[in-house]
This record gives C-alpha cells, structure tokens and sequence, in this order.
C-alpha cells in the first residue's frame, strides 16, 4: 500500500510540474519562440514528421573531387562537440573550408545565400544544432547527414547536469523565475522525453509564421517541441531515416554513429567518405569510455532509473534500433542490474580503502 501510495504522490507531482512549465495552452508553435504579441512575424519549425529521401549511391562521391556534401546533425549531450572538432580537423588536413554552422540563428542567412546563389551553399562540410533540411538547399550531387546518438539516460542525465545544475551557457536552461535548478532529473527527462527522436525527424528550417495567441509565456526554454506534437509519428519517421554507419545499405539519409561504440563507428565513416577520422587520440578512447554506460547512472536510485526509463520511452525504441544488440536498452532491468552492481563495487572499495 505504501509503494503504491508513494507512485500516486510521484505521478502528481510530476504532473503538476509539467503543467505549471508549460502552462494550460502549452508551447503550440515552437520552444524556440519567445512570447510576444499576437501580431508580431516569428520564424518557427513546422512540426510535421519529416521523412527523407534516399541518398544515392557515395560510389565515385566524395568531399574531394567536389560531389559530396556532408551535413553533422548534433544531438545536444552526445559527443557532438568532439566530432566537430574531428570534422574541422579533418577538413584542414584535406584543405578543404571549415564546416559552416548550421542551427537556429544562421538558417535565415544560410536560406538567403542558397536563394542568391551564395558561396555558403556549395561547401562540402556542414555541422550545427537543428540542421536536419539544409541537404534540400546545398549544391552538390549527393548530401548526407551524419550524427552521434548515446544512451538516452546517459544523455538525460548530462544535459540536465549541464544546463539546469551547473546552469551552463549562460543558464540556458533556466525558467525567468530561477534563481537555481528548479528541477530534478526525472521532471528534466519530461521536458525533454524524445529529443533524439524529434531532431532527426523534423525539418529545421523556419518559416514565417504570425504569433498565435496561445504561444504561452511558459513555454519551457529547452522543450524538445510543442507537447501536442505527435510523437509516435515522429519516431517512425525518424526510424526510416536512420541507419547505423555500418549499415550495408548505400542509400540512409542519416548515418548513425554510437557514443558508446564510436570509434568503431568513426572507422567506418572513413571508409564511406573518405575523411580521415581513423587516427584517432586518446581523448577519443577517453570519452567513448567515460560518456555512456552503467557507471553514469550508479548515483541514482533504482525509482529514479525507472522513472526516466518510462519518460525516454521513444529515444529509447530509436537508440535500440541503431545500437549493438549488447548496447540495448530493453527494461529497466537491464540498466538497473548494472547500476546495482556499479553502487556494490564502490562500496566495497571505500570498505577496503
């Protein structure tokens, strides 16, 4: 009776958070959006489960001789500030222009120079938050997108680490009214349940749009989208775009590399395209070893676990589908077991120590 009491109590104070950030007409247009007047122009996403096209063949492409474009989607907390370094270096090895930033304040710059004809829309390389689109305006005979996906509780737990604890990049991830991380990491998992999910399954270039009246001030400043947004159709969008980096097939719009396996992955993509990714440092070793797995999640509570389980639900499904079987994410269990064990090796560490 108490564990069952003690779940009502969770489940409505959970509720009650979500509702109180996201308010009673909750964030229709956009998160990017900023509350303003109901006349006012904004550019907003459009919120339609996006599927891409087939590639085509990289057989005689490649960023060298000019006929392939390369286009990094990063997942926000999943390795992407260490691949653009890879890419940037990689492009100064090869001589070739550095990655053009692509994400929410250069899109109506990067649309204008594609409409004139720019210079920026026939580069080879390309990297940026919310740059799922941009292959539909870049110049060359084949675009591909690239991105890195990791454990969505991993994930969860660092970006709220980062953003709402540490109140990184200038307290991004903070509500107007705080003054600290208001939130835990369960309520943080809420605000941001498919992230993965929705960044590979929505284009991201904005349209112009006029404010509607129910674009609330609440609208949570790092939500992954709208909360009417369907979701389900998203993930299966987002399953038919992606495939893992070593995936036979020579036509996946988004190849998939695995924080958690990602030398592996980044082995093969020298291999499809060319860039010279396999020299890998010790840093690279380094963070595939320390941004995933079990030991991220041996300070938490089994309850906790579980709850963000059941709250990552679709990044879950769409992690499983592009990761190593061994990698898999298939209940609680199998993430709670580790953890488990994790907490019984510290613990009889410090009793030896």
């Amino acid at each position: 009776k108490s564990t069952k009491y003690m779940r009502t109590v969770v489940s409505y104070i959970l509720f009650q958070f979500v509702r109180s950030v996201y308010g009673e007409e909750a964030c229709r247009l956009d998160p990017w959006v900023r509350y303003q007047r109901r006349n006012s122009v904004v550019y907003a996403r459009s919120f339609e489960p996006y599927r891409l096209g087939r590639s085509g063949s990289l057989v005689n492409k490649s960023v060298l001789n000019g006929k392939l474009a390369i286009v990094f989607l990063h997942v926000s907390k999943c390795a992407g500030t260490t691949f653009k370094r890879l890419l940037a270096e990689s492009a100064k090895e090869l001589g070739l222009p550095a990655p053009y930033t692509l994400f929410r304040k250069t899109w109506s710059t990067f649309l204008k120079a594609c409409q004139e004809g720019g210079p920026i829309c026939a580069r080879p390389l390309y990297a940026g938050t919310n740059a799922l689109g941009a292959c539909e305006y870049i110049r060359k005979e084949r675009c591909i997108y690239i991105t890195v996906l990791r454990n969505p509780i991993a994930r969860i737990i660092s970006s709220w680490q980062y953003f709402c604890v540490k109140g990184a990049e200038k307290r991004k991830g903070w509500q107007k009214s705080w003054r600290a991380c208001q939130a835990s990491v369960v309520e943080w998992a809420y605000l941001q349940p498919s992230l993965a999910t929705i960044e590979l399954s929505t284009q991201q270039a904005p349209i112009v749009s006029m404010n509607p009246i129910n674009q609330t001030r609440n609208c949570p400043l790092l939500a992954d989208a709208p909360k009417t947004v369907d979701r389900d159709a998203h993930l299966k969008a987002a399953l038919a775009n992606t495939a893992p980096v070593d995936s036979t097939s020579h036509y996946v719009p988004i190849r998939t590399l695995i924080v958690e396996h990602l030398e592996h992955g980044l082995t093969h993509l020298s291999k499809h395209t060319g860039l010279p990714f396999a020299h890998l440092d010790t840093n690279i070793r380094h963070n595939q070893q320390q941004l995933g797995g079990p030991t991220s999640f041996r300070y938490y509570q089994p309850q906790v676990l579980r709850h963000l389980y059941s709250a990552l639900h679709y990044d879950i499904l769409l992690y499983n589908a592009l990761a190593p079987p061994h990698l898999h994410l298939n209940d609680s269990s199998s993430f709670l077991s580790s953890s488990t064990q994790q907490q019984q090796q510290s613990i009889s560490q410090s009793q030896e120590e």
